[in-house]
């Protein structure tokens, strides 16, 4: 959902159907964005979505934009100057996240090694399907093209 919010124009309209909807659920749908341009999204996914935002555990756009610039290998500094935010705003929204994904400070065996946050994170991400592949490889040309324009050496 996120996704369509951002590639379609504002006064465009869209529907999301779950792919378990009915024909007569589809019909609706197509009917209701395509005949009467209105925004349709399915009552789960909507419900899903508010439960979200009232439990306060759902990422932020820029939260999702920084596990996503994670997920590409980016250090906190280039992601700062990507996202054009302070180093330190970036590292407590990294906290943010981590608490928000359940990263534990997790040891292995003896206590000896620390899992890497980062890392995780991204793991919990992908899992969860907050992260796709779709998104991964979308964030790969939108990197190609910053990197292109900036002066930012990574």
């Amino acid at each position: 959902m996120r996704g369509i919010a951002r590639i379609v124009p504002k006064e465009a309209a869209y529907g999301y159907v779950l792919k378990t909807a009915s024909p007569s659920r589809m019909h609706l749908a197509l009917r209701a964005v395509l005949l009467e341009a209105q925004i349709m999204v399915d009552r789960e996914i909507h419900q899903i979505q508010r439960d979200q935002s009232r439990s306060g555990e759902a990422l932020t756009e820029v939260e999702l934009a920084i596990l996503t610039d994670l997920a590409l290998g980016l250090p906190d500094k280039a992601i700062a100057a990507r996202r054009k935010l302070a180093l330190r705003t970036i590292q407590n929204r990294l906290l943010s996240i981590y608490e928000k994904l359940d990263v534990n400070d997790l040891l292995i065996d003896t206590g000896d090694v620390a899992i890497n946050k980062r890392v995780r994170a991204v793991s919990k991400a992908m899992t969860s399907q907050i992260l796709n592949n779709e998104a991964i490889v979308a964030a790969e040309k939108d990197l190609s093209s910053w990197l292109a324009r900036s002066s930012f050496p990574v």
